[in-house]
């Protein structure tokens, strides 16, 4: 009995010992590197980007970083992670990019009624939490946000090569690809037109718009996301980009500018008829394709607001 117990333990240890060993190597192997298409967060480090967008996919599939360098000279991030409308999460990639750069000089926040407030500590929104295992295990200073937003478990963060079995990330820890759109264009490109005949789903859309009530929690995130920046001397904008007319809600559209005057953050509403009327500038019916993309630039560039607000030093 005690040859099998022995036995045993010698087994389950050095089963854990080569986890280990495996874990430590494969950590090590993707640091800096990129895994999945929808995680921009490894392709910044260490590059003191000036302009910083943050936002859900509307901002990561919006803000095309080469306008700003060809047009201001501005070296820029985009930060937007899709699915992730919450402020929170906004105030998380700004504090996290800190952590291993230089402070930005500007912020330009998309904001519109499928943003929400969020917490802390994330509740329910855990889209995309597969391609931020790569995180979980022992994470590093600033990865201990994502271990926090995303709830990874005890054992998800402790024993090795759980998280990456788990969240199916193991694959891609051994073949690591090291591109998708973030480092090849610097945002989520997308050069397909908006298919009007196909199956929509405007309506499901509309149910995702805040309800008035949460306006004072949205106001206060947003707050919280101010102080931040003016706490590191940065400066926030907050962009409305254009959505087509079918899921076009002026009442709640009219609110986030209302936020951001009363709170004396710059807005910018880019949902003109020229914008909400045209399908063409569109991949579906809230985001843009590279087109529109191109029209939004054309915007921006004639902007007082938007050219007052970049010409200003932090």
């Amino acid at each position: 009995m005690k040859s099998f117990l022995s036995k045993l333990i010698l087994y389950f240890g050095m089963t854990f010992l080569i986890a280990l060993l495996l874990q430590v190597f494969l950590s090590y192997r993707i640091r800096d590197k990129i895994l999945t298409e929808n995680n921009p967060s490894e392709v910044p480090r260490n590059k003191n980007a000036e302009v910083l967008f943050l936002g859900n996919s509307r901002c990561s599939m919006h803000f095309d970083p080469t306008f700003f360098a060809a047009n201001y000279s501005l070296s820029c991030a985009n930060l937007g992670i899709s699915g992730h409308h919450d402020l929170a999460m906004a105030s998380l990639q700004l504090q996290r990019f800190m952590m291993t750069n230089k402070a930005p000089k500007y912020v330009i926040l998309n904001f519109d009624p499928l943003t929400s407030a969020g917490g802390r500590f994330n509740k329910s929104n855990f889209v995309l939490k597969d391609e931020f295992a790569r995180y979980a295990f022992f994470p590093e200073d600033q990865d201990t946000l994502y271990a926090q937003y995303f709830k990874f478990s005890w054992a998800e963060q402790y024993v090795p090569l759980y998280a990456l079995f788990k969240y199916r990330q193991f694959r891609n820890c051994l073949f690591i690809k090291n591109t998708n759109d973030y480092k090849t264009y610097g945002y989520q490109k997308n050069d397909r037109y908006w298919d009007t005949l196909a199956p929509n789903k405007e309506r499901l859309l509309l149910q995702k718009y805040f309800k008035k009530e949460a306006l004072p929690g949205i106001s206060d995130a947003l707050s919280a996301l101010n102080k931040i920046c003016i706490q590191h001397q940065i400066k926030l904008l907050c962009i409305q980009t254009p959505v087509h007319k079918t899921v076009y809600d002026s009442a709640l559209y009219s609110a986030t500018g209302t936020i951001c005057r009363q709170l004396k953050i710059p807005f910018i509403d880019v949902n003109t008829p020229y914008f909400t009327s045209h399908a063409r500038f569109y991949l579906n019916a809230n985001h843009l394709n590279t087109y529109g993309v191109g029209q939004l630039n054309l915007f921006l560039k004639k902007d007082p607001v938007f050219n007052q607000f970049i010409s200003q030093k932090p």
